[in-house]
């Protein structure tokens, strides 16, 4: 796992430059670490939640970006994810959100702001429906949670990374342009999502977490939706099922030139839009 430890090390020396801290909380499934530092904005705390097979690292750069804005920054590695510990139960959503949640449970001191993406994404809308008096506002960008009963095997096979075609075939799937260098990142990825834990999620994961309508009409807080068009790894029915039940004071955006992680490669788009959002809650 050389390369994932690499990652993790660079990740920690440019956010310790930038004023942020290395932590970590004992949950009941694992040691889940985040990185935290303090805003100079007024707006709500913001808490970022990353999708499966990722790490809080891939919010660095957005992290930073939002200093401006608010009045704290911070990122979970979910258990099982980055720099947490791996949990001894069977590896599952519930399991993964029961790290999740214990920790926004511990951190959280006053409504903030929420931001998921894929699982991550699902992982905020359950989080909000378990304890919206915690949350000021979701920010969703491609989020997990919606039936997939007929496209949820096709989208586990391009998570069965072997080599490195399967590598390029999932990041041009992940991106709106590959980027030219994105070479160097094949084998990142096969390491990334080839780890037995990460492999054994697909296997048990189905569709016995997506959200019913009824729960997504419950949202009361304000609501940031973005699906970009360039997604290509989640499939359109996501889309239009959010569309079709999220509550009426939701904002639905189609981003051009936004692929599955807008988050990585637009990272100042993305922090310009959302504290534009938060400026309206």
């Amino acid at each position: 796992m050389a390369l994932l430890d690499l990652m993790n090390r660079m990740t920690l020396w440019h956010l310790r430059r930038q004023g942020f801290r290395s932590q970590t909380l004992d949950t009941s499934v694992s040691k889940v670490h985040y990185f935290e530092g303090q805003g100079e904005g007024q707006h709500a705390p913001i808490v970022m939640l990353h999708g499966i097979g990722s790490s809080a690292a891939g919010y660095a750069d957005l992290m930073v970006r939002m200093k401006a804005s608010v009045k704290k920054i911070s990122a979970i590695d979910a258990p099982g994810h980055g720099m947490s510990t791996i949990p001894t139960q069977p590896f599952d959503a519930d399991v993964i959100f029961q790290g999740v949640s214990e920790w926004l449970n511990d951190h959280i001191e006053e409504p903030s702001i929420l931001y998921g993406n894929s699982l991550g994404g699902g992982m905020a809308v359950r989080y909000a429906l378990e304890a919206p008096e915690k949350v000021k506002a979701l920010v969703l960008s491609s989020p997990a949670g919606a039936p997939m009963a007929e496209d949820i095997e096709s989208l586990k096979q391009k998570f069965r990374i072997k080599n490195r075609k399967d590598a390029r075939a999932f990041m041009e799937d992940l991106y709106h342009k590959m980027p030219w260098y994105s070479w160097l990142f094949e084998g990142f990825i096969i390491q990334m999502m080839g780890r037995e834990h990460i492999q054994q999620f697909f296997d048990v994961t189905g569709d016995e977490h997506s959200f019913s309508p009824e729960q997504l009409q419950s949202l009361k807080m304000p609501i940031l939706f973005m699906w970009g068009e360039s997604e290509k790894l989640l499939p359109q029915s996501n889309l239009t099922y959010y569309k079709e039940h999220l509550p009426s004071h939701a904002i639905v955006e189609r981003p051009p030139r936004f692929g599955h992680s807008p988050h990585i490669e637009r990272p100042r788009f993305i922090a310009k839009r959302v504290s534009s959002f938060l400026s309206t809650v």
